[in-house]
């Protein structure tokens, strides 16, 4: 039982720092990964969002 608090503790602390770094909330980081995006998608819809908001 422990193993999956600590991936679903893991899981959410990766998901955070990812929002952190990304300007995104992570709610809409968990909605990101939850689309029906591929990771290939995912990653240019990100680059494109994080690289439009430093410009």
């Amino acid at each position: 039982m422990n193993f999956y608090r600590s991936q679903a503790t893991d899981y959410s602390d990766l998901l955070q720092e990812a929002a952190a770094r990304s300007g995104f909330s992570a709610s809409e980081m968990q909605e990101l990964l939850e689309s029906e995006l591929d990771i290939d998608h995912l990653l240019d819809y990100i680059t494109a969002v994080v690289s439009d908001r430093m410009n």
